[in-house]
């Protein structure tokens, strides 16, 4: 199946959901979510603003009502505040006082808070609306205060048909600007773009807890680079079937064919095949495991099931066909090369878990240097056999770098995090000996 007859049956499936359901459940969720934004604690959690934004972006592409979609949205808002200040005029400083300091609520912000209400209410109802922090205390506090219904009603009003219009309007504009940049730059490039922007986002905020280096910082460009070569690839995959020189390539590779290449094509397609990897997989996991190397294990282990399932889940959306002159005969699609992901996804794995047990950098080299010529070999034999096209190979090269770079940032994760929570133990158990001295 081509990407884009995916995408048509996706918007059509989409499409078939309002008529049944939008008109009723649909509108109630989105009164429902913006209400709950409101509410002490639960609205720190819910993610009422996504689904308003979202319910915006439906309202685009004509599977809601974007009238109906402000006016539910507003209104949610104004009765989750109308809500939150009742809640606080009968608990809130009997509440803040004893549990305010969990929610980093102690006398002082609370202090600066009661005279911010006072002097500019309207302002604290507004702004705190759009701050994560605040959306959900701000009425809270303001009816623990004693302020007036009336007053207190008035600029509720304001702030909520502003936030729910905002929100709402934002979905809708992020509607039409996706479908501009799906039509120009293409689905595949886009969503890996908003992929890049969330783990850019994600990896600046760990970087802030000094989790990751700048050899880290290396390696997450490469990842990224490599998910936009692989959008690239899909996208013009699927737009035109070939790109330039895959015909090219597949059509003259008979040129170099000799009875020793095929038959070292013949060995290296093997070492890249189901059985052998599986093999391979089972010994080096055994070995871990006499080893009690737990951390290896897991790493292993999960960047091959996440490499495998992802290249069936590509193969299954694309349904890329094989070249039709083939030297042995491969069943299933082409794109993408699952020998050339799988091969580089076991080499490099296989690096970074022994790279850190050998000491000289330039044995590092030869390791690295022997294990990409492996995968390369694999992924070459490939395309001489003429099963695969050049783009399925490049794709599965791609995927297998993304896949393992970024499970070596996670396990980076775990073990900083690991390591903070054994450090605080120990001062914990320093801390109490010492008193019982």
């Amino acid at each position: 199946m081509k990407l884009k007859i995916l995408e048509i049956k996706m918007t059509a499936f989409f499409q078939s959901i309002p008529l049944k359901y939008m008109h009723s459940l649909g509108y109630f969720f989105v009164f429902f979510s913006a209400a709950l934004e409101a509410i002490p604690i639960i609205g720190g959690f819910y993610p009422g603003q996504i689904i308003i934004i979202l319910a915006g972006f439906l309202a685009y592409q004509h599977m809601m009502n974007l009238w109906i979609v402000i006016i539910l949205a507003s209104f949610g808002a104004i009765a989750g505040d109308w809500i939150s200040f009742e809640l606080g005029n009968k608990y809130g400083k009997s509440f803040l006082k004893k549990y305010g300091k969990y929610f980093l609520f102690g006398d002082k912000v609370y202090q600066k808070m009661e005279k911010m209400v006072h002097t500019h209410l309207g302002k604290t109802l507004i702004m705190g609306r759009f701050n994560n922090l605040t959306r959900s205390l701000s009425p809270f506090v303001t009816g623990s205060l004693n302020i007036s219904f009336r007053r207190f009603m008035f600029w509720n009003v304001i702030s909520g048909v502003i936030w729910g219009t905002t929100w709402v309007l934002v979905g809708y504009i992020a509607g039409k600007s996706f479908e501009f940049a799906v039509k120009y730059i293409g689905i595949g490039v886009v969503v890996a773009i908003v992929l890049i922007i969330v783990l850019s986002a994600l990896y600046n905020y760990l970087s802030k807890k000094h989790i990751f280096t700048k050899y880290h910082l290396h390696l997450f460009i490469i990842s990224a680079s490599a998910a936009l070569l692989f959008s690239l690839i899909i996208d013009s995959v699927s737009e035109s079937e070939f790109i330039w020189f895959d015909n090219w390539i597949s059509s003259h590779v008979h040129l170099i064919y000799t009875s020793f290449l095929t038959s070292v094509a013949y060995v290296f397609s093997a070492l890249g095949s189901f059985a052998f990897v599986l093999s391979i997989s089972v010994a080096f996991l055994i070995y871990f495991i006499v080893k009690k190397d737990k951390a290896a294990a897991i790493f292993f282990t999960s960047t091959l099931i996440a490499g495998d399932l992802l290249v069936l889940g590509f193969k299954s959306i694309i349904e890329r066909a094989r070249p039709a002159e083939q030297i042995v005969h491969a069943t299933g699609f082409s794109f993408p090369s699952g020998h050339a992901a799988i091969a580089m996804i076991l080499a490099l794995t296989l690096f970074f878990i022994f790279a850190d047990k050998i000491r000289k950098e330039h044995n590092k080299l030869i390791l690295l240097v022997g294990l990409i010529l492996y995968a390369v070999s694999v992924s070459l034999s490939r395309i001489y056999l003429n099963v695969h096209w050049t783009s399925d190979v490049l794709a599965g090269w791609f995927i297998g770098i993304f896949i393992v770079i970024i499970f070596v940032l996670v396990e980076r994760y775990i073990i900083i995090i690991r390591e903070h929570k054994n450090k605080g133990k120990q001062i914990t158990k320093t801390t109490r000996d010492k008193k019982r001295n």
